[in-house]
């Protein structure tokens, strides 16, 4: 099933890690007959947004919360760390808030490789890497890939975090979609390019995030080669976006059953309507090593699932 990203107003904002750096100026719209026309259903991006993921506590006096429109993000603390005999997780949360008189339905960052990023990905710059000298940094922010939240037990054993898991996968067709609309290009060049992974926001149990004042998380977590050290400071580049339809996207790490991802779409409050996108290898050949496999029946039998989820692809899947 083919879903489209429809983008919520927000205006830019932007974040460093320690100041809030100004909003680049969005050009004024040309008039309404040098617009190009667009199908209803196709949204303009209008906003992108700098996270700082940081796993050093801030001093008293440095900026915690910053706000550009109709979104506050709140760094709730230092980003945490945890690591198994090849790999660190991190994980950073943060607080959004909704400025606006609209409520916020899935609201949803999805990375952006800019051009001069680190390695053709959506880290903008880094500080600290593990203990990673600079001439290696760039190969491993290439091994970097997004995941749910996860606790890491003994023996390497991961499980997930119950109500933290907001990473999101999408399909080849919705990243094509965004750089079709002239927001895009209105804030982005022809080499900065929307990559295949997010993270999505929630409120208490549910998605929704009420207007004028309304508040709920978003953690972003991501799995590299486990480092000398567990100091990390880097910063990646998102747009912002409201989908329309609640979707889960099934965890391959830990290996999730199809029946468990669509529980999870239950307990946010949606028994239809909704998606479990699962990311592995389909019967049809795969798009750079990887496919995205849409599945909006939240029925489906673990047979069909099967044939469309395998771990093997997750590690070679181009998450940059």
């Amino acid at each position: 099933m083919r879903h489209t990203l429809l983008l919520t107003a927000l205006a830019l904002l932007t974040v460093s890690c320690r100041s809030q750096v100004p909003a680049t100026p969005i050009p004024a719209t040309p008039p309404a007959a040098q617009q190009p026309t667009q199908p209803p259903s196709v949204p303009h991006v209008i906003g992108t947004v700098e996270l700082p993921i940081s796993t050093v506590p801030r001093l008293s006096g440095q900026a915690l919360t910053f706000r550009e429109g109709d979104v506050t993000f709140t760094s709730l603390s230092a980003a945490t760390v945890q690591t198994d005999a090849a790999y660190t997780y991190i994980r950073a949360r943060f607080e959004v808030k909704n400025n606006s008189a609209t409520a916020f339905n899935n609201l949803t960052l999805v990375a952006v490789a800019r051009n001069g990023n680190v390695g053709g990905t959506a880290v903008k710059s880094v500080s600290d890497l593990g203990g990673a000298g600079v001439a290696d940094q760039t190969g491993l922010v290439t091994q970097m890939t997004p995941l749910h939240s996860v606790t890491v037990g003994t023996g390497g054993n991961l499980t997930l975090v119950s109500g933290a898991e907001d990473f999101q996968a999408f399909t080849p067709a919705e990243v094509d979609a965004l750089k079709s609309q002239a927001g895009w290009s209105a804030q982005y060049g022809a080499q900065d390019l929307p990559l295949n992974y997010g993270f999505v926001a929630r409120s208490g149990s549910s998605r929704t995030i009420a207007a004028q004042g309304g508040t709920g998380t978003v953690n972003v977590v991501i799995r590299l080669p486990r480092g000398t050290s567990t100091v990390y400071n880097f910063v990646l580049n998102f747009a912002f976006v409201d989908q329309d339809t609640t979707r889960v996207t099934r965890s391959v790490f830990p290996p999730e059953t199809q029946q468990a991802a669509s529980a999870r779409l239950s307990a946010l409050g949606v028994s239809t309507g909704g998606e479990v996108l699962t990311v592995g290898e389909a019967v049809t050949t795969p798009t750079a090593g990887r496919s995205d496999v849409a599945v909006s029946d939240l029925n489906v039998t673990s047979t069909q699932a099967t044939s469309v989820w395998d771990a093997g692809v997750w590690d070679t899947a181009v998450w940059r």
